[in-house]
């Protein structure tokens, strides 16, 4: 078991993952960096790095979202758990997509 599946996660958690289809991670590699190849093994590693991301974000999104008494998590809880996480280069990124 490594790092990044037992920071802050329960074995029920761990048991109950979810990632990132490996088709899709390996389609948005080719389409960002087309010159670049990975070994199996840094692909692996890039699709828990993901998944983690991922995890991070939406667990701190649901955290605002439940504060502020809502049930369903928007893009501006999205953004707002960016900036908690010290993340905020991102936002440039994000906020274009949140009327989408």
């Amino acid at each position: 078991m490594d790092i990044l599946t037992t920071i802050g996660r329960s074995k029920k958690e761990e048991e109950d993952e979810v990632s990132i289809p490996r088709t899709s991670l390996n389609k948005f590699i080719k389409e960002q960096m087309p010159s670049v190849r990975l070994t199996n093994a840094a692909r692996d590693l890039v699709t828990q790095c993901c998944t983690e991301f991922v995890h991070l974000v939406a667990e701190h999104s649901n955290e605002i979202c439940t504060r502020s008494a809502k049930k369903t998590i928007s893009g501006d809880h999205v953004v707002d758990a960016l900036k908690i996480l010290g993340m905020s280069e991102y936002i440039s990124e994000v906020e274009p997509l949140i009327d989408q």
